[in-house]
């Protein structure tokens, strides 16, 4: 599960819009989903964000959220955790979504506190996953969006709402 994760969080670029009807359900893959996750005691959100042909991942949490990445964060503050131009392209194909990797060799990860998006740390991250594909399952039921791994791993994610 922690690969699929990561590859989730990771693997796509950061763009997004709407994508809900005026009812609240949704319609459309297209917007800011969230899941949230436990780690290392507390719990945060992971997002994914797609737009008419990109996606992207970041995710939102407090400081032991975000020893996966950096350590020694104020547990009682809100950081966001992005990847810059980890550029992913996407086709809809029925319902699979089949995803590029951008071909960067690198990129940077950032730690951003909330709400004011003052940058805390960033670092060069190796993109190992340059030019690859993946495929994933998705359905919409009940105004969420259902994502399924090649592993059968099954993630429920939320639109966010505006």
């Amino acid at each position: 599960m922690a690969r699929n994760t990561l590859l989730l969080i990771i693997l796509f670029s950061m763009y997004g819009c709407g994508g809900s009807s005026g009812s609240g359900e949704a319609t459309s893959i297209i917007g800011d989903w969230y899941i949230e996750f436990d780690r290392n005691g507390s719990t945060g959100e992971s997002h994914l964000v797609i737009s008419e042909s990109n996606m992207d991942t970041y995710e939102i949490g407090n400081g032991q959220i975000m020893d996966e990445w950096h350590s020694g964060l104020d547990i009682d503050k809100s950081y966001k955790f992005t990847v810059d131009g980890y550029e992913g392209t996407y086709v809809v194909n029925g319902n699979t979504i089949t995803t590029t990797v951008s071909l960067d060799q690198s990129n940077v990860a950032r730690i951003l506190e909330l709400p004011d998006k003052n940058e805390i740390y960033s670092w060069e991250i190796n993109n190992a996953s340059a030019g690859e594909e993946y495929s994933y399952d998705y359905h919409l039921v009940n105004g969420s969006l259902i994502v399924t791994t090649p592993d059968q791993e099954e993630y429920i994610y939320t639109l966010t709402s505006e």
